[in-house]
């Protein structure tokens, strides 16, 4: 039983998490997006594949990061460090292998446009250095 509530409470933590990130990726994905349609339309590449692009990285971060939390709570649950060190390794391995295979298949099939698809990856690591940042200034 506890490791189910501990799963349980790893869930509710990376939940809450992607749930304070969404206004940030909202704004960030908005703006990104302006950005593409307005190179698409100068090169004359402004299509479906621009926000088909936006999607699949967006899905892809925010499964990521679902992930990520699942396998801290695997690896804490663990009680052996090297154990706990393998499951996250091969999580970790497990998650970009996907990454990798899902981002071929996607654009080999010519349904997204690469840096659409591959911009969001950045996302995550913006918002919280942005967070950082405003929790360690005073104002």
């Amino acid at each position: 039983m506890s490791d189910k509530k501990q799963a349980a409470t790893g869930r509710q933590i990376a939940l809450t998490e992607i749930r304070a990130m969404i206004p940030f990726l909202l704004i960030a994905n908005g703006v990104l997006l302006i950005i593409f349609c307005i190179a698409g339309y100068f090169t004359a590449s402004l299509d479906f594949r621009i926000f088909t692009g936006q999607i699949l990285g967006n899905l892809i971060i925010l499964t990521d990061f679902y992930l990520i939390g699942l396998t801290a709570d695997k690896a804490l649950a663990t009680k052996k460090s090297r154990r706990a060190q393998f499951v996250s390794n091969l999580s970790f391995g497990l998650r970009y292998i996907a990454m990798f295979i899902i981002y071929a298949v996607v654009l080999g099939l010519n349904l997204a446009a690469i840096f659409p698809a591959i911009a969001p990856l950045i996302l995550p690591k913006l918002y919280y250095f942005l967070t950082a940042f405003r929790n360690k200034n005073p104002d």
